[in-house]
């Protein structure tokens, strides 16, 4: 497979075909375990008073573990997704765009956030990380989660290499798949401290380890299973997160 095959046409047309049974999937436990550790990751990161950014938003299932008094924005490639998080998030800002070429102007948010692999559908992630850089207030965060090559696959050497996604928990058509890049954490690192500072790169089961100890060993058992959905033996969730690195503008 090329690069040019993780595109938004692409892309756009697998999510728009499985949008209305797209929530079922986290009825299921692991991924129910998953959203635990993301919702712990976004308590940690997110702050009452930031206006938050969504990129990949697809049905709201971010918007649904952050409080609900932040101030949010979402966007999608894909218009049955954001159907969808309308239906659920009435009077909520969805927008349809890619995080190539965000519809908003400088310095518009505080918190940049990605979650369940969107990103990895992205077929620019550089461009989508200037994207987030010029969104952000100069002492903007991010935290995004990406799909990770195994480390004990990636360690110490960085690398990139595009899959199909099986979503293998929906009713999908017979063939069907999404194409997705998976990262080294080497090179998910370089890629964002292009632009961020603090940038710090991460296990989904070592986040649950750190803030879930009682429950952490359920935890990374699902975390593993929600890899081999997807991609058998291949493959983890990674978090991503970081600050702003540019200075902020002085007044004259």
């Amino acid at each position: 497979m090329s690069a040019a095959e993780v595109d938004f046409a692409t892309v756009t047309a697998r999510y728009d075909e499985i949008a209305e049974q797209y929530d079922s999937i986290y009825l299921e436990e692991h991924f129910l375990r998953e959203e635990e550790i993301v919702a712990d990751v976004l308590a940690r990161v997110a702050r009452p008073r930031d206006r938050v950014l969504d990129l990949g938003c697809g049905t709201g299932k971010a918007l649904e573990l952050l409080p609900e008094h932040r101030s949010y924005a979402g966007i999608d490639v894909s218009r049955a997704m954001l159907a969808e998080a309308h239906r659920k998030f009435p009077g909520t800002d969805f927008f349809v765009a890619g995080a190539e070429d965000l519809p908003f102007a400088d310095d518009s948010f505080d918190l940049v956030v990605s979650t369940f692999g969107s990103l990895s559908h992205v077929h620019d992630i550089p461009q989508a990380v200037d994207e987030m850089a010029r969104v952000l207030t100069p002492a903007g965060r991010f935290c995004v989660m990406l799909y990770g090559l195994n480390s004990t696959e990636s360690r110490g050497r960085s690398s990139t290499e595009i899959v199909e996604y099986i979503p293998r928990a929906l009713a999908a058509p017979a063939g069907y798949s999404i194409p997705a890049w998976l990262y080294s954490r080497n090179d998910a690192a370089q890629i964002f401290r292009r632009r961020f500072s603090s940038v710090r790169v991460r296990s989904l089961s070592s986040l649950s380890n750190e803030s879930q100890n009682d429950r952490g060993g359920r935890v990374e058992s699902a975390a593993r299973r929600l890899a081999s959905l997807a991609f058998p033996n291949r493959a983890h969730s990674i978090i991503v997160t970081g600050r702003v690195a540019r200075p902020r503008r002085m007044p004259y």
